[in-house]
């Protein structure tokens, strides 16, 4: 009985509503003093750290975690128009970063925060919580496997054979260790971002966008 080896690349697609938000805020100063910069900026922080422990009195569960980075100072002498070289300015900024898990109570907050001198939000990453996102993951790895059996099997009715088993399955790019040469799109997470300038933060209104998870398998099968 004649066979075939038929190698196939299966994929599925899938959009859930976020679940979680991720903002990233900065607080900044700049001057010609170095210390002076320094204080503003902590003080900025401080501000912020202290606006999450207001949202969690209101819920528990509204701020999922937050982090903080060291603060940042570096100094330069800019240029005027003229070409001319002026005295140091120093920079001071200190990054933090805040999940939410209550989508609702992110807008109040930014209108909050984008009050305080200083203090800027970059941008708003939507997303899913760990739990739903391993349990989407999952789910991904498996249709995509359904779609590589099925896509095995319409190639294979091609061909006039019907029996089709597989004899390997990898992530893709890496079926015969095709290695970092080929595409690894193997199991991707992509949560849509929203930048905001803070321009007019009373009249902000958030539209979470789906969050994407693909899965993408290399399979190989015998048909006969």
């Amino acid at each position: 009985m004649p066979e075939a080896i038929i190698t196939v690349r299966g994929e599925h697609t899938s959009t859930h509503p976020a679940e979680q938000a991720t903002v990233l805020v900065s607080a900044q100063f700049d001057g010609p003093d170095r210390e002076q910069a320094i204080e503003s900026a902590t003080v900025a922080a401080s501000e912020v750290r202290a606006s999450f422990d207001e949202v969690a009195d209101r819920n528990p569960t509204a701020i999922v975690r937050w982090s903080s980075d060291s603060l940042r100072v570096w100094a330069e002498r800019p240029w005027n128009n003229e070409g001319a070289q002026l005295p140091l300015v120093f920079h001071a900024v200190v990054d933090i970063s805040v999940v939410f898990g209550d989508l609702g109570a992110v807008a109040p907050w930014l209108r909050r925060s984008a009050g305080t001198d200083g203090v800027s939000v970059s941008s708003i990453a939507w997303d899913l919580s760990e739990e739903s996102r391993r349990a989407a993951v999952a789910a991904a790895r498996v249709h995509a496997v359904e779609d590589a059996a099925s896509k095995a099997a319409d190639y294979a009715r091609a061909v006039g054979l019907t029996r089709v088993t597989a004899v390997a399955v990898a992530d893709s790019g890496m079926l015969d260790g095709a290695g970092e040469h080929a595409p690894q799109p193997v199991m991707e997470r992509t949560a849509m971002t929203t930048r905001f300038d803070g321009s007019d933060p009373l009249a902000l209104e958030l539209h979470p966008s789906d969050v994407v998870i693909a899965g993408s398998v290399d399979a190989r099968f015998v048909a006969s």
